[in-house]
This record gives C-alpha cells, sequence and structure tokens, in this order.
C-alpha cells in the first residue's frame, strides 16, 4: 500500500517525503538548541572572568567591593549570583600558593577562575512523543593568571 502511495502522480509521495523530512529537520534544530544555550553561557563565564581578572590586576586582591561589582556584573548578563563561585588566588614570587585573603604585591602572580551552575530544561523526542527533563551543567572558565601591578604606598 505505501508503494502504491508512494509511486501515485497525485503528490502524494511528495507530501510523505516532506513531512518525514521536515520530521528529521526538526529534530536536528531541537538538538541544537543546548550546545547553542551552553556555549552562550559560557562565553559569559569567560568575559566575567577576564573582567575579576583586569580588578585583581589593578589591586593585588579582589576585595569585597570588587566581587560585589563582578557580582553586579553578572546579574547585568543574566546569570544568577547564588550560582557564580568565585576563585582568587595570589602566589609568592618562588610560585607558592599564599594564604587565602592574603593580597599579592607588585609583580606577583595572581589568578581567577569563575564556575557557574547552570539549571535548564532539556526537550527530548523520545517515540515521537516530546518530553522534558531537567538538567544541570557545572560550566568553569579556565584559569586565568596575570601579574599584579598593586603598589601598596
Amino acid at each position: 500500500m505505501l508503494k502504491t502511495f508512494w509511486r501515485n502522480e497525485r503528490g502524494g509521495g511528495e507530501a510523505l517525503s516532506f513531512a518525514a523530512i521536515a520530521i528529521i529537520l526538526a529534530f536536528f534544530v531541537l538538538a541544537m538548541v543546548e550546545p547553542i544555550h551552553l556555549s552562550r553561557t559560557s562565553d559569559k563565564i569567560n568575559g566575567l572572568a577576564r573582567y575579576a581578572l583586569v580588578l585583581a590586576e589593578s589591586q593585588g586582591e579582589l576585595s569585597s567591593q570588587a566581587l560585589q561589582d563582578v557580582r553586579s556584573r553578572a546579574v547585568q548578563l543574566g546569570l544568577e549570583v547564588s550560582e557564580l563561585e568565585i576563585d582568587f588566588r595570589a602566589f609568592h614570587d618562588d610560585g607558592t600558593e599564599k594564604l587565602k585573603g592574603e593580597r599579592a604585591e607588585y609583580g606577583e602572580r595572581i589568578g581567577v577562575q569563575l564556575s557557574y551552575t547552570k539549571k535548564y530544561d532539556r526537550v527530548t523526542l523520545t517515540n515521537f512523543v516530546l518530553a522534558s527533563e531537567s538538567k544541570t551543567a557545572k560550566i568553569s572558565s579556565p584559569a586565568m593568571y596575570s601579574v599584579s601591578t598593586s603598589h601598596k604606598r
């Protein structure tokens, strides 16, 4: 029956082909939404990490004011502050890590890394039924290092 429908010259086979191709294309479009959305969030986190690194370079540390500035920038980017982790590290000249809360002097290395926990809904097509499931992804910026340009006078 399908063979006769397919070879029918009234256009039934073409309509069936169009419907099959449309379903396949819709599947690929839905499959691309998740990676694109996570990639955009990753770009936001990387930009925010660069901003935090510039603040840390100029001050030798991430002070409470600088942390507040980074968090307000995160809100402007549409990120939830409660899901954002900011890791700042200062290093001695010999490369050993300073204690948490110690400030980097002029010429010492500093490092910043941001992590963000993203909660999102993933839409899947199973047995021709659309289903939504909640997912969580942890997105981290690369660890960024620089040299402190801060003088304490």
